[in-house]
């Protein structure tokens, strides 16, 4: 029986790149209810619970299988950093579309929708649930960028994420809560995963080609059609390929 070493070598690099990653990710995840609890009652945590609990449900039916395969889908392109690039600037895109509006009337009707489904007390967790479901949308847009480096085998780079974005919450979210209680939580949260995912931009640039403007234009739902966009700067889009050529193009391009 032998061993290739190399693929050995890549195996344990790869492990190297994941140690510590799943306490850091409870940690970023579960710091609002630690430091909450320690703090506020048990009756306004267990409102804050229910708050928290609804928006992850609205995320999860809303992006659950998006989650799902998106590993498997990017892993497959893994050599191919054009089409990478393009397919996180698509799913982006695509979660923006749906997700923003619903986030916009979710913010709005909180505690109309909070006293509807389990009563007028909940009412008041109104704004730590909409900046809930605010926060919810970014750590989508931050996981479709930990799937690109976890199938490009650099797990190194989504633990350093989660060192900055647990760095980033635990530097604010005590006095936050001290001040505003959950809101503040919740507030600290939307900055912290704010920040963390622009560095996680910068730090995408060198993977997969992906800029901050690139980004940035995925929040404007017609960007695709502007001159400028990264689509349209694409040969296989420009239209001067015969017909066979683009669709071809097409056809290697898609997940």
């Amino acid at each position: 029986m032998s061993f290739d070493r190399e693929s050995l070598k890549g195996i344990l690099n790869y492990a190297r790149g994941m140690l510590g990653l799943s306490f850091l990710t409870m940690l970023s995840m579960q710091a609002d209810v630690f430091v909450l609890g320690r703090i506020i009652s048990t009756d306004i945590l267990g409102l804050y619970a229910v708050a928290m609990a609804l928006a992850q449900q609205l995320n999860q039916l809303l992006f659950g299988v998006i989650g799902r395969v998106m590993l498997p889908a990017f892993a497959a392109k893994q050599d191919d950093k054009q089409v990478l690039c393009k397919a996180v600037i698509k799913t982006i895109r695509t979660s923006i579309i749906i997700g923003a509006p619903l986030v916009l009337i979710l913010g709005v009707f909180s505690r109309q929708i909070l006293a509807l489904l389990y009563g007028q007390k909940f009412a008041s967790m109104a704004l730590p649930f909409a900046l809930l479901c605010a926060t919810l949308l970014v750590r989508m847009h931050s996981c479709v960028l930990a799937s690109i480096n976890l199938a490009t085998g650099k797990p190194h780079l989504h633990r350093r994420y989660i060192v900055l974005l647990v760095l980033l919450i635990a530097s604010g979210i005590y006095p936050a809560v001290i001040t505003w209680g959950p809101a503040g939580a919740t507030g600290i949260l939307l900055l912290s995963y704010s920040i963390a995912i622009c560095m996680q931009i910068v730090w995408m640039k060198p993977v997969i080609g992906l800029g901050f403007k690139d980004y940035l234009m995925c929040w404007i739902p017609w960007a695709g059609l502007l001159p400028f966009s990264k689509q349209n700067s694409s040969p296989a889009y420009t239209g001067t390929e015969k017909y066979s050529e683009t669709q071809s193009s097409w056809k290697g391009e898609t997940l």
